[in-house]
């Protein structure tokens, strides 16, 4: 691994939530709604990838549902000049059960809208199925094995350029 090849490159997301209802001492569930967050997401690349997204959140309680949330976000990809637009992006996780075997699915969807003369509207949908190892050595939920499959429709804008990969993924909580 050389990091300064031009084959490589480092990328990084980070996605804070604040919940308003601690922050101001007030109970705002309302209906399946169980918190109101302010939702924010930072995407930095190299090669200029520049993406700030702000706007609200939602955590649901849904029955059986390990969590349910929704992000709702003005975006604005200033790495690429863009103009503003959009995105929704839900994430879930519900367990489920085969036998005595434990498993998850979970995983996110991000849609985010054309970028008027820039970029097409795209979809990114990630779902996975993970086993709990660690229920098999009395340790339920602390390591997780499954595939993780990525389907990418307008990858980074560019329509027609369609991504699609299944990979194995580790969870690991200590």
């Amino acid at each position: 691994f050389q990091p300064f090849d031009t084959g490589n490159a480092l990328y990084g997301e980070w996605h804070p939530r604040l919940n308003l209802g601690k922050v101001f001492n007030r109970n705002m569930a309302f209906g399946p709604v169980s918190d109101v967050l302010l939702a924010g997401e930072i995407n930095y690349g190299c090669g200029g990838t520049r993406v700030y997204l702000y706007g609200a959140g939602f955590n649901l309680n849904i029955p059986k549902f390990n969590f349910f949330s929704l992000n709702i976000y003005a975006r604005d990809n200033v790495g690429a000049n863009g103009d503003m637009t959009f995105q929704i992006s839900p994430a879930w996780n519900i367990p489920f059960n085969v036998g005595s075997a434990r498993f998850e699915c979970g995983g996110f969807l991000d849609y985010s809208g054309a970028d008027t003369d820039h970029s097409e509207a795209q979809l990114l949908f990630v779902p996975q199925v993970l086993l709990d190892l660690g229920n098999f050595q009395d340790a339920p939920g602390r390591i997780y094995a499954g595939i993780e499959y990525q389907y990418w429709k307008n990858k980074y804008g560019v329509d027609g350029f369609d991504d699609n990969l299944v990979q194995a993924m580790v969870k690991w909580f200590f």
